[in-house]
């Protein structure tokens, strides 16, 4: 089979995969995949294809109001993804971690609401780039779907062993919904035993991701889909786990405008304040 590498990264990312599935020394893996793409070795690869994939640029922005703290102020992060903002995000994926956010352009997002206080707008900030990213590897948009869960499970989104922090989730090439879920490692311990028979019985598969989650705060991360679904699953996951570290937190600039006393800025910019979904 042949391949169209575009970059340097897209080689070893093929001979890592082939290492994993095939065994074998790293550099003849590199090798393999090289040729594949119809050059001599890895070397020759390496001599004619760039580094690095091209990078888009985004800006997200917020304005933000402290509902325990009685501040207010602005927090902003840039970021890269491998493609383009259009052809990640439309307006209709606003929904679930993205339900606060706007798009205002090609290369900016803004972000606007009611927090606890600074570092709860921090968290929210970051957890909208990390979904941005887990789509940018993946091609699963936000979905707030029912069909992401069983039909024949109560609720739909009911009695999972490991269904915390659940988002739904559409992959518009197969058509299929899935769903993942975010649990804290005490939940992992206590119930993953339990995971199996439930995916057994609604012909579910039930994968660990290990990127870092979208979540945060230390939970763990699992993707659930249809059997049928479950070696393209498998693949996404692959390629998301090759993809960028996760955002953290802490890569998030806030600023607190007022009260006067904490910034000696008072923010004048009039703006609606709703509470964050």
């Amino acid at each position: 089979m042949s391949y169209t590498f575009t970059n340097i990264e897209d080689v070893k990312n093929r001979a890592r995969w082939l290492k994993r599935e095939y065994g074998g020394k790293l550099h003849e893996c590199q090798d393999l995949a090289a040729k594949a793409g119809g050059f001599g070795n890895f070397r020759h690869a390496q001599n004619v294809l760039p580094k690095r994939p091209k990078r888009y640029p985004v800006n997200l922005h917020c304005y933000w109001a402290g509902q325990d703290s009685r501040e207010t102020g602005t927090a902003e992060i840039d970021f890269e993804l491998l493609q383009p903002l259009p052809d990640v995000l439309r307006p209709h994926h606003l929904t679930g971690y993205l339900g606060a956010t706007r798009i205002i352009g090609e290369q900016k997002l803004e972000r606007r609401g009611l927090q606890l206080n600074a570092e709860g707008c921090r968290w929210g900030m970051a957890k909208v780039v990390r979904c941005l990213q887990f789509m940018d590897a993946t091609g699963l948009k936000p979905s707030r779907a029912r069909r992401a869960y069983p039909k024949n499970n109560g609720f739909r989104n009911e009695g999972i062993p490991l269904g915390d922090h659940r988002h739904g989730w559409y992959d518009p090439i197969a058509e299929i919904h899935l769903f993942t879920s975010e649990p804290y490692p005490t939940r992992v311990e206590a119930r993953e035993v339990e995971q199996p028979a439930w995916d057994a019985k609604h012909g579910y598969v039930t994968l660990p991701i290990n990127w870092g989650g979208i979540y945060g705060v230390g939970t763990e991360f699992f993707l659930s889909c249809p059997s049928s679904y479950a070696d393209v699953a498998r693949r996404k996951i692959a390629k998301l786990e090759q993809y960028e570290t996760a955002i953290s937190d802490k890569e998030v600039t806030v600023n607190i405008l007022w009260p006067r006393e904490k910034a000696g800025i008072l923010n004048t910019e009039p703006f609606s304040v709703r509470i964050l979904g």
